[in-house]
């Protein structure tokens, strides 16, 4: 309720498409539940999914414009993707990502500052 709010929507019924992120490896009982509040409490008629860091990957890969398919054919690299909990490396090569080589590291951005403040509170203490 709190989003559609914020965008303006005030119904209880949503007649456009949605599309939303979501982290790699996301749960499919995560999407399930999603689906179901969408579906059946707002009334959407569709619902898509996207990884947000895929999807980051392949615009700026090509500079925001569409690549052709033999472009999309040599594209290779490495995506490090860091959320609040984890972070994930997805490698590609020839234009698709290896899932079987895909990793997720339970170090993310909360690690991170707790260290970064354990450092700050050891060098300045109070």
């Amino acid at each position: 309720d709190h989003i559609f709010g914020q965008l303006g929507v005030c119904d209880t019924r949503v007649d456009h498409p949605i599309f939303l992120t979501e982290a790699y490896c996301n749960p499919n009982y995560s999407r399930k539940k999603l689906n179901e509040l969408l579906f059946e409490l707002y009334g959407v008629p569709q619902v898509g999914y996207g990884v947000d860091s895929l999807l980051s990957f392949y615009y700026n890969y090509f500079n925001g414009s569409m690549g052709t398919q033999e472009e999309l054919s040599a594209m290779s690299g490495l995506v490090i993707s860091s959320h609040y909990t984890s972070t994930h490396a997805i490698p590609f090569l020839n234009g698709s990502h290896l899932a079987q080589y895909s990793r997720r590291i339970n170090v993310g951005g909360q690690l991170h500052h707790s260290l970064l403040q354990q450092t700050l509170h050891l060098k300045y203490p109070q």
